[in-house]
């Protein structure tokens, strides 16, 4: 583990140091993601959480069931509720 000060400018943005930028591969114009957790701040790249998502739904795939229309299905019957 490593720390690395920074600080927050008038705008709320975030210097990543370029040391740390290049150890996790996070390009310029790249895309993170802000997990906070407790107290914490957790920076992730977009593609990691896009890949977890994925990954937790391919994990509940049933066979022969279609997430879209599982969640179409949901959507139709909250509307027939309200």
């Amino acid at each position: 583990m490593a720390d690395f000060r920074t600080e927050v400018d008038r705008s709320g943005r975030i210097l990543i140091p370029l040391e740390l930028r290049r150890e996790i591969n996070v390009n310029t114009g790249g895309t993170l993601v802000l997990r906070k957790i407790d107290n914490e701040i957790k920076l992730l790249k977009y593609q990691d959480v896009i890949r977890e998502i994925q990954s937790f739904f391919a994990s509940r795939k049933k066979e022969g069931i279609s997430m879209t229309d599982e969640i179409i299905k949901m959507r139709r019957e909250e509307n027939k509720v309200e």
